[in-house]
């Protein structure tokens, strides 16, 4: 309750010259049972002081200095402008605080410069929308990050000032201000903001494409339904690519990239692990369709500098770094991302002089902007230096570059692939399968009946190693609408979602069984023409198969027996 004497006030707030005096005498006519529940601090001008004392501290002291700003300056304001609508009033107001916390830059120790201009953006973005003023606060944002990246409001505010951003742009940054190392507090407001884009009907392509990738790689990874938005997604993007919406394609690829990095924060490694492969199919889809051009060489190389730093890191569980649990196909296709990329980077700068060099002003600008234009070489030369220095690296500097015109980098660690490393999008087999025997297959695969009446053969049959092991789509669905109805089900999906997560089972699209059957051939004839037993179809009813080429038809018990025989 405020007593009369502050509405005297109030009526007379003309007659007062100073804004700031306002706010105190109005702090003062609470009455005094409120009075005690409010600390002196709340005062504007004993918070200045108090700002003063505490940088002559050696210790760190971020959290005071955020709660005397709260107390001096941000609930000041806001307790005046509910009483006060007057624009010229309020930019006064502003503009003394501002000018006090602008003082601090000067008084301060350095490791508080970023906590200041971040407050300075606060009070330039509380400007009335026509004061000049108002358009500073981005600048101020922006030497917020530059001075210390992990203030992650700062991102946040950024994607709601600033002005003709995409949305590609903004979700790019609100996801910053979540993967910061001081996240952003009010993390429903990027719920929200995904709510409401992928409610708006005049949201499509790659906008849309977006909003629907950023909520598949949060939504719980156990789900059946997981794998195959996966894939739907992974459809999705080669119709981008196929649009020829090559401009759109570094933003896109820069938000799919911040979204994994979220995820294995707040989700964990294994939810990132389902991140991992479906953005690097995004990848390999690029490198199929044509050479990467350069304005899209950042965002790759960021991908393999944060996905080999997330498997560098340490497995508590298992006291082991991540990479060491790797799949055989995770490791593969990491491989093969890094072939690829190094293969465009040894491209770009093949005739022309590069410097491996850090340079954190390059890297400021394109962590604030993200790929928005053609990259430096400085900013390749920083990124490519991080890219020699992960985890587990895979690619080296050439040291023979200065001397001969030889390549930038090269291959580090490269040993003799196995059979089951094959990259998961042709699924094309790589060695001569002249010298296996005649009845062996390439692959085999089971239908629906097969897995659910001989569930403990099927598990017998997938422990072989000398098969690749495929599972349709169409079968999963068919599993997926059994699971309530059946409750043998349920653990069949189980071990098949286990299977894939180790890399022993591969999830195949197809329109139905013998759709898929037909594409595996058809990857097995590219690499090998002379092997006629290619897929072994493990079903129900076999010898009433209509024949296919290259399909040889088996009851499991049959199939199993023989392999023992």
């Amino acid at each position: 309750m405020i007593s009369k004497s502050s509405k005297n006030i109030v009526a007379n707030w003309k007659s007062m010259v100073n804004p700031k005096v306002y706010i105190l005498h109005r702090w003062r006519c609470y009455e005094e049972s409120e009075r005690k529940l409010i600390d002196d601090l709340i005062f504007c001008l004993r918070a200045r002081k108090q700002l003063i004392a505490l940088m002559k501290h050696s210790s760190d002291c971020t959290s005071n200095i955020n709660k005397l700003w709260i107390v001096g300056y941000y609930h000041p304001f806001q307790y005046y402008i509910r009483e006060n609508d007057n624009a010229m009033e309020t930019t006064t107001l502003l503009t003394m605080f501002c000018g006090e916390l602008q003082e601090m830059l000067m008084l301060s120790n350095q490791r508080y410069y970023s906590l200041w201009n971040l407050y300075i953006g606060d009070l330039h973005r509380y400007m009335p929308d026509d004061e000049l003023q108002k358009t500073l606060a981005v600048g101020f944002y922006s030497r917020a990050i530059e001075l210390d990246r992990r203030q992650g409001r700062a991102f946040h505010v950024l994607a709601t000032l600033g002005r003709g951003l995409s949305l590609a742009e903004k979700l790019r940054l609100m996801i910053l201000g979540q993967i910061a190392e001081i996240p952003h507090k009010k993390s429903s407001e990027l719920v929200d903001f995904l709510k409401l884009n992928g409610a708006d009907e005049n949201i499509g392509g790659s906008e849309k494409f977006l909003i629907e990738f950023v909520n598949w790689a949060w939504k719980d990874a156990k789900s059946v339904d997981h794998q195959l938005l996966g894939l739907k997604l992974g459809n999705d993007f080669k119709t981008i690519v196929d649009n020829d919406t090559i401009n759109d394609l570094p933003m896109i690829m820069s938000v799919c990239r911040c979204a994994g990095v979220f995820v294995f924060k707040n989700y964990g490694y294994t939810q990132f692990q389902n991140c991992f492969d479906v953005v690097s199919n995004f990848y390999l889809t690029i490198f199929s369709k044509a050479s990467i051009n350069r304005s899209l060489l950042p965002e790759a190389i960021s991908w393999i500098t944060d996905a080999g730093s997330i498997f560098g890191s340490l497995d508590s569980t298992k006291n082991e770094f991540h990479y060491q649990s790797l799949s055989i196909f995770m490791k593969t296709k990491w491989n093969e991302l890094n072939d690829s990329i190094m293969e465009c980077i040894n491209k770009q700068f093949k005739s022309e002089p590069f410097e491996i060099a850090p340079s954190p002003n390059e890297d400021i600008g394109f962590l604030i902007n993200g790929p928005k234009s053609s990259p430096s070489k400085e900013l390749l030369g920083s990124l490519v230096n991080k890219l020699i220095e992960i985890s587990h690296p895979t690619v080296q500097l050439n040291q023979a570059n200065s001397i001969t015109s030889g390549p930038l980098l090269s291959r580090i660690n490269q040993t003799v692939q196995k059979r089951l490393d094959i990259p998961l999008e042709s699924l094309s087999l790589k060695e001569n399968t002249s010298d296996r025997e005649d009845w062996r297959p390439v692959y085999v695969m089971m239908d629906f009946d097969t897995l659910v009446d001989n569930i403990r053969i099927a598990r017998k049959v997938w422990d072989i190693d000398d098969f690749i092991c495929v599972l349709p789509s169409s079968v999963l669905d068919q599993l997926d609408k059994e699971k309530t109805k059946n409750r043998a089900v349920r653990p069949i999906i189980r071990s098949l979602m286990e299977l894939q997560a180790e890399g022993k089972m591969v999830l195949r699209k197809c329109n139905n069984d013998r759709h898929c059957a037909e594409q595996l051939v058809k990857s097995a004839k590219r690499s090998s023409n002379d092997h006629k037993n290619i897929v072994a179809f493990l079903c129900k009813n076999s010898e009433d198969q209509e024949a296919m080429e290259g399909v040889t038809f088996y009851d499991i018990h049959q199939f199993y027996k023989k392999y023992l025989e």
